[in-house]
C-alpha cells in the first residue's frame, strides 16, 4: 500500500498532467516539470519514469482524438523523440533525488527545457524533411532552420517548465512543512 506521501505525489503528478488538457499558450505545459518532479521524489525509479509517461500518453490520447488526421500523423511520427526527451528529463530528475534545492531545481528545469527543445526539434526536422514535398531540407542548414522555427515555441517551453517546476517543487516543500505525513525522508529507491 502506498504511503500518504506517495499517494499525494501521484495525485500532484496526475493533476499537473491534466493541466495539459486546459487551454494554454504553445508549449506552456506541465509535463517536463511533472517528469522532473516524479523522478526527484517518487521512491521507485521505475515508477518515477512510468507515471509521467503514462500521464503524458493519456493526455496525448485525449488531445489527438480532436485533431485532424494530418496533424495526428505528424505528431505520432515525432512521438518517439518527445518521449525520449522525457526519458532524458527523468534521468536529470534522478540526479536531483535526495538533494533538491531551489537553485538545483531551477537549474535542472532550465537544462530540461534546452534538452527537450534540442531533441524534439531534431525529431521534427527528421520527420518534416522526409515529407513530400519536404518542409525542411535534409541538410545541416535545414536542421538549423528547424531550430530557428522552433524558437517561438521554446519561450512557452521555458516559461512552462519554470512555472510548473516552481509550483510542484514549491508545493511539496510547503506541504512537507505543514502536513507531517508528507515529510517522510526519501526511502531507498526500488527497482
Amino acid at each position: 500500500m502506498p504511503t500518504p506521501r506517495v499517494l499525494m505525489l501521484i495525485v500532484l503528478i496526475f493533476a499537473a498532467a491534466a493541466a495539459r488538457l486546459l487551454p494554454h499558450l504553445h508549449n506552456l505545459a506541465p509535463m517536463t516539470a511533472v517528469t522532473l518532479f516524479a523522478a526527484a521524489y517518487l521512491p521507485s525509479r521505475r515508477w518515477s519514469l512510468l507515471l509521467p509517461l503514462v500521464a503524458m500518453f493519456l493526455s496525448d490520447v485525449v488531445l489527438y482524438a480532436t485533431k485532424d488526421v494530418a496533424y495526428r500523423d505528424q505528431a505520432l511520427s515525432n512521438m518517439l523523440f518527445v518521449y525520449s526527451a522525457f526519458a532524458v528529463v527523468a534521468g536529470l530528475g534522478q540526479w536531483l533525488r535526495g538533494r533538491v534545492t531551489v537553485g538545483r531545481a531551477i537549474g535542472t528545469a532550465l537544462a530540461c527545457s534546452v534538452v527537450f527543445f534540442l531533441i524534439t526539434n531534431f525529431g521534427a526536422w527528421l520527420t518534416l524533411s522526409r515529407m513530400t514535398p519536404p518542409f525542411y531540407s535534409q541538410t545541416f542548414g535545414g536542421l538549423i532552420d528547424c531550430y530557428i522555427a522552433g524558437v517561438p515555441f521554446f519561450r512557452g517551453t521555458f516559461a512552462g517548465d519554470l512555472l510548473y517546476t516552481a509550483a510542484l517543487f514549491g508545493g511539496i516543500a510547503w506541504l512537507e512543512r505543514r502536513v507531517p505525513q508528507t515529510s517522510q525522508t526519501l526511502v531507498q529507491p526500488t527497482r
